[in-house]
């Protein structure tokens, strides 16, 4: 992990969803803030990863928001 960026800017928006289950819509974007090329290659190849992990955050939430 070497090169990934030492900063990123990460973005969570929350939406009222009137769907199915009248829940919230989370959204996360992040990206790589003040990074070298190299860092922003590494960065964009580390996207699922990233996309895992914040499943898992955003599941465990769900989890203790419903008990």
């Amino acid at each position: 992990l070497d090169d990934f960026p030492l900063e990123t800017w990460t973005t969570v928006t929350l939406v009222e969803h009137a769907g199915k289950s009248h829940g919230t819509l989370v959204t996360i974007e992040a990206k790589p803030f003040n990074g070298t090329q190299p860092q922003r290659d590494f960065f964009a190849a580390f996207h699922g990863s990233l996309q895992q992990g914040w499943s898992g955050t955003i599941q465990q939430l769900a989890e203790f928001l419903s008990e």
